[in-house]
Protein backbone atom coordinates (compact mmCIF):
# COMPACT_ATOMS: atom_id res chain seq x y z
CA UNK A 1 0.00 0.00 0.00
CA UNK A 2 1.27 3.66 -1.11
CA UNK A 3 1.01 5.89 1.48
CA UNK A 4 0.12 9.74 -0.23
CA UNK A 5 0.17 13.24 0.89
CA UNK A 6 -2.33 15.23 -1.51
CA UNK A 7 -2.06 19.05 -1.21
CA UNK A 8 -2.47 22.89 -2.81
CA UNK A 9 -0.22 25.55 -1.14
CA UNK A 10 1.16 28.26 -2.60
CA UNK A 11 4.54 29.35 -3.42
CA UNK A 12 5.36 30.09 0.41
CA UNK A 13 4.08 26.80 1.33
CA UNK A 14 0.67 28.60 2.93
CA UNK A 15 -1.98 25.81 2.72
CA UNK A 16 -4.77 27.60 5.00
CA UNK A 17 -5.64 30.61 7.18
CA UNK A 18 -7.60 29.20 10.07
CA UNK A 19 -10.13 26.53 8.70
CA UNK A 20 -9.91 28.19 5.02
CA UNK A 21 -8.12 27.95 2.18
CA UNK A 22 -6.81 30.92 0.75
CA UNK A 23 -8.23 30.48 -2.63
CA UNK A 24 -10.98 29.24 -4.62
CA UNK A 25 -9.44 27.00 -7.70
CA UNK A 26 -12.38 24.40 -9.38
CA UNK A 27 -9.25 22.79 -11.29
CA UNK A 28 -7.59 21.70 -8.19
CA UNK A 29 -10.51 20.80 -6.98
CA UNK A 30 -11.15 18.45 -9.68
CA UNK A 31 -7.55 17.03 -9.59
CA UNK A 32 -8.39 16.36 -5.64
CA UNK A 33 -11.47 14.40 -6.64
CA UNK A 34 -9.94 12.63 -9.50
CA UNK A 35 -7.05 11.69 -7.64
CA UNK A 36 -8.15 10.56 -4.31
CA UNK A 37 -12.04 9.04 -5.02
CA UNK A 38 -12.32 5.55 -4.39
CA UNK A 39 -9.58 5.12 -2.13
CA UNK A 40 -9.80 6.18 1.94
CA UNK A 41 -8.18 9.70 3.29
CA UNK A 42 -6.91 10.92 6.56
CA UNK A 43 -7.01 14.16 7.99
CA UNK A 44 -6.85 16.18 11.39
CA UNK A 45 -9.96 17.12 13.02
CA UNK A 46 -9.70 20.59 12.16
CA UNK A 47 -9.37 19.78 8.46
CA UNK A 48 -12.60 17.28 8.60
CA UNK A 49 -14.77 20.38 10.19
CA UNK A 50 -13.30 23.02 8.34
CA UNK A 51 -15.34 21.00 5.39
CA UNK A 52 -18.26 20.60 7.37
CA UNK A 53 -17.61 17.51 8.95
CA UNK A 54 -19.42 16.07 5.83
CA UNK A 55 -17.60 13.07 4.38
CA UNK A 56 -16.65 13.18 0.55
CA UNK A 57 -18.69 11.19 -1.52
CA UNK A 58 -16.56 8.03 -2.63
CA UNK A 59 -14.11 7.98 -0.06
CA UNK A 60 -13.95 6.29 3.56
CA UNK A 61 -12.83 8.77 5.94
CA UNK A 62 -10.27 8.27 8.78
CA UNK A 63 -9.99 11.35 11.47
CA UNK A 64 -7.05 11.78 13.39
CA UNK A 65 -7.96 14.06 16.56
CA UNK A 66 -6.73 13.71 20.32
CA UNK A 67 -10.67 14.21 21.86
CA UNK A 68 -11.01 10.48 22.68
CA UNK A 69 -14.92 11.21 22.87
CA UNK A 70 -15.27 12.38 19.16
CA UNK A 71 -17.74 10.36 17.05
CA UNK A 72 -19.01 11.10 13.83
CA UNK A 73 -22.32 9.72 12.78
CA UNK A 74 -21.45 8.53 9.40
CA UNK A 75 -20.79 4.96 8.15
CA UNK A 76 -17.76 6.63 5.66
CA UNK A 77 -16.22 8.00 9.12
CA UNK A 78 -13.88 6.74 11.42
CA UNK A 79 -12.09 8.69 14.57
CA UNK A 80 -8.37 7.46 15.67
CA UNK A 81 -5.68 8.98 17.85
CA UNK A 82 -2.45 9.23 15.62
CA UNK A 83 -1.59 9.43 12.26
CA UNK A 84 -0.40 5.31 12.34
CA UNK A 85 -3.56 4.07 13.81
CA UNK A 86 -5.46 5.66 10.68
CA UNK A 87 -2.87 4.60 7.93
CA UNK A 88 -3.31 0.80 9.62
CA UNK A 89 -7.27 1.10 9.56
CA UNK A 90 -7.18 2.78 6.42
CA UNK A 91 -5.36 -0.45 5.23
CA UNK A 92 -8.46 -2.18 6.43
CA UNK A 93 -11.60 -0.75 4.32
CA UNK A 94 -13.13 -3.55 2.61
CA UNK A 95 -15.96 -1.55 -0.16
CA UNK A 96 -12.23 0.97 -1.37
CA UNK A 97 -9.30 1.00 -3.33
CA UNK A 98 -6.64 0.09 -0.44
CA UNK A 99 -3.83 0.55 -2.83
CA UNK A 100 -2.86 3.99 -2.38
CA UNK A 101 -4.13 6.07 0.64
CA UNK A 102 -4.34 10.26 1.18
CA UNK A 103 -3.41 12.29 3.49
CA UNK A 104 -5.20 15.42 3.13
CA UNK A 105 -3.66 17.84 6.24
CA UNK A 106 -3.81 19.61 8.08
CA UNK A 107 -0.26 21.38 9.16
CA UNK A 108 0.36 18.86 12.20
CA UNK A 109 -0.69 15.64 10.68
CA UNK A 110 1.50 16.33 7.19
CA UNK A 111 4.35 17.10 9.04
CA UNK A 112 4.01 14.50 11.85
CA UNK A 113 3.74 11.94 8.24
CA UNK A 114 6.46 13.47 6.74
CA UNK A 115 8.75 13.97 9.75
CA UNK A 116 8.30 10.13 10.41
CA UNK A 117 9.07 8.64 7.42
CA UNK A 118 5.10 7.41 6.51
CA UNK A 119 4.63 9.03 3.06
CA UNK A 120 5.77 7.27 0.12
CA UNK A 121 4.21 9.65 -2.24
CA UNK A 122 3.46 13.62 -2.33
CA UNK A 123 0.87 15.22 -5.08
CA UNK A 124 1.56 18.92 -4.62
CA UNK A 125 -0.40 21.70 -6.67
CA UNK A 126 1.78 24.90 -6.53
CA UNK A 127 -0.60 27.73 -6.42
CA UNK A 128 1.66 30.32 -8.66
CA UNK A 129 1.00 33.11 -6.09
CA UNK A 130 2.04 34.21 -2.81
CA UNK A 131 -1.15 34.88 -0.76
CA UNK A 132 -1.13 38.37 0.83
CA UNK A 133 -1.83 37.87 4.98
CA UNK A 134 -2.71 40.45 7.02
CA UNK A 135 -1.02 40.63 10.37
CA UNK A 136 -3.53 39.92 12.75
CA UNK A 137 -4.39 36.36 10.66
CA UNK A 138 -0.46 35.79 11.01
CA UNK A 139 -0.83 33.66 13.65
CA UNK A 140 -3.56 31.44 11.79
CA UNK A 141 -1.42 30.18 9.03
CA UNK A 142 -0.88 26.87 7.99
CA UNK A 143 2.02 25.46 5.74
CA UNK A 144 3.08 22.84 4.17
CA UNK A 145 6.10 21.80 5.84
CA UNK A 146 9.76 22.00 3.98
CA UNK A 147 10.69 18.59 2.66
CA UNK A 148 14.01 17.86 0.97
CA UNK A 149 14.85 17.15 -3.01
CA UNK A 150 17.42 14.49 -2.04
CA UNK A 151 15.04 12.05 -0.31
CA UNK A 152 12.02 13.10 -3.09
CA UNK A 153 11.88 12.29 -7.30
CA UNK A 154 10.18 14.57 -9.17
CA UNK A 155 8.21 12.05 -11.19
CA UNK A 156 5.11 13.93 -13.28
CA UNK A 157 4.55 17.61 -13.79
CA UNK A 158 1.51 19.35 -15.61
CA UNK A 159 1.11 23.12 -15.87
CA UNK A 160 -2.17 24.86 -16.09
CA UNK A 161 -3.30 28.24 -16.78
CA UNK A 162 -5.57 31.14 -14.85
CA UNK A 163 -9.02 31.35 -16.51
CA UNK A 164 -11.99 32.90 -15.53
CA UNK A 165 -13.30 29.97 -13.13
CA UNK A 166 -9.34 29.71 -11.49
CA UNK A 167 -7.28 33.30 -10.52
CA UNK A 168 -4.00 31.16 -10.54
CA UNK A 169 -1.86 29.31 -13.21
CA UNK A 170 -1.24 25.96 -11.12
CA UNK A 171 1.64 23.42 -11.35
CA UNK A 172 0.42 19.59 -10.41
CA UNK A 173 3.43 17.54 -9.28
CA UNK A 174 3.97 14.23 -7.86
CA UNK A 175 7.11 13.36 -6.15
CA UNK A 176 7.71 10.27 -4.83
CA UNK A 177 9.90 8.90 -2.36
CA UNK A 178 13.53 7.31 -3.65
CA UNK A 179 14.56 5.45 -0.73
Amino acid sequence: MIVSAIVAKDQNNLIGIGQEMPWHLPKDFSYFKETTTGHPIIMGRKTFESIGCRPLPNRPHVIVTTDYTLSYKSDNVVTVSSVEDAILIAKSFEHADTSEVFICGGGQIYAYALNHNLIDKIYATEIHTKIKVDEWDQDKCIYFPQFGNDAWDLTSIKTYDADEKNKYNMTFMVFERNY
